[in-house]
């Protein structure tokens, strides 16, 4: 199995890196930290570090050419969506007497 790690400039992916390469081992796969919208396509499974801050990811993502194609090719129905403010919480029932 082929796990992609998706540098997409958001910063250090030393530690993610040796954290999905001990997991790698025990399961058999290999991890590779990649750039490359071609080898993201070919990988067995993706990952996409970040902090939380998906609308920065998002943008980030957007400015490697290929890269979200290559993610929409090798994830089928996959959304890459991105909000510029958070979702309106859902309305918490009151409590019937």
């Amino acid at each position: 199995m082929r796990v992609a790690l998706v540098d997409y400039d958001s910063g250090n992916l030393h530690s993610a890196e040796k954290a999905f390469a001990l997991m790698g081992r025990e399961a058999g796969a290999e991890v590779v930290v990649t750039s490359d919208p071609a080898e993201v396509a070919r990988a067995d499974r993706i990952v996409l570090p970040g902090d939380g801050a998906f609308p920065a990811c998002r943008a980030a993502l957007d400015a490697v050419p290929g890269m979200v194609e290559a993610l929409h090719e090798a994830i089928p129905g996959a959304i890459l969506l991105a909000r510029a403010t958070p979702p309106p919480a859902f309305p918490i029932p009151s409590p019937t007497r």
